[in-house]
């Protein structure tokens, strides 16, 4: 029989609403994991980035909006996970989105977010990456942090800006809105569209042009064209201060 009766297809409508809901709230139950102990498991599995389609996915909200992007949150229906697929509105914004999809591939390390691929969305490619439940740091109520805390955030922090510069990466945006605090305390940099190896500065002419660095945690070297590593280690200082 392929009629159905109003009061039936309202009914269908209340029970899909209700079973999404659900298989949702039970997603969100899975974000608290330990991050660290997870990372260094036998049993982690690195999942090989792949292209999805957006009818594997439900959107629920949008987290944030950034100079290049937005965050939006996203239930993905076959794995059960909410990711954020970070959606370019900025004009001729393709260099920016290659170079954090590189960036995510270039360094594992358990204060970095999942990547788990790309979509096509709005005639662009987005990638898509982990969902951090937590808070920015920029946000978070450190007063009520113990001393403990407080030196071991700083201590993840600087173990990330240290993997970066061994393989020669210079982060060139650290900054507390770019570092979450997740459920255990540990932290998550995100956002590495402007991530770049630290030999390719002077070959991205437009670069000063198409981005604005007045944070007053950037180094004041941050707009030359011959900036080093040192720069995240400045502004590692001023999240310090």
């Amino acid at each position: 029989n392929f009629f159905i009766g109003f009061s039936e297809f309202q009914f269908i409508l209340q029970i899909r609403s209700c079973i999404s809901g659900y298989l949702i709230q039970e997603s969100y139950k899975n974000l608290n994991y330990d991050r660290i102990q997870t990372f260094y498991s036998k049993t982690n599995e690195i999942t090989k980035p792949k292209k999805m389609q957006m009818d594997e996915f439900i959107e629920l909200r949008t987290i944030g909006i950034g100079s290049q992007s937005k965050a939006t949150l996203f239930y993905h229906i076959l794995d059960g996970k909410l990711v954020i697929i970070k959606i370019p509105y900025v004009y001729n914004s393709e260099k920016y989105v290659d170079r954090e999809i590189n960036n995510y591939q270039k360094i594992k390390n358990p204060f970095i977010p999942k990547f788990y691929g790309t979509v096509y969305y709005e005639k662009q490619t987005c990638p898509i990456i982990e969902y951090i439940n937590g808070k920015l740091l920029k946000d978070a109520k450190i007063y009520k942090y113990s001393k403990t805390d407080k030196i071991t955030i700083l201590i993840q922090l600087l173990s990330i800006i240290e993997d970066f510069h061994k393989n020669h990466l210079i982060y060139r945006d650290l900054k507390p809105n770019n570092v979450i605090i997740d459920k255990n305390k540990n932290i998550v940099v995100i956002d590495y569209d402007q991530m770049i190896e630290d030999n390719t500065y002077n070959e991205e002419s437009d670069e000063q042009q198409t981005v604005d660095f007045s944070s007053v945690y950037h180094a004041p070297e941050i707009n030359s064209k011959n900036i080093t590593n040192k720069v995240d280690i400045f502004s590692f200082g001023k999240i310090i201060e």
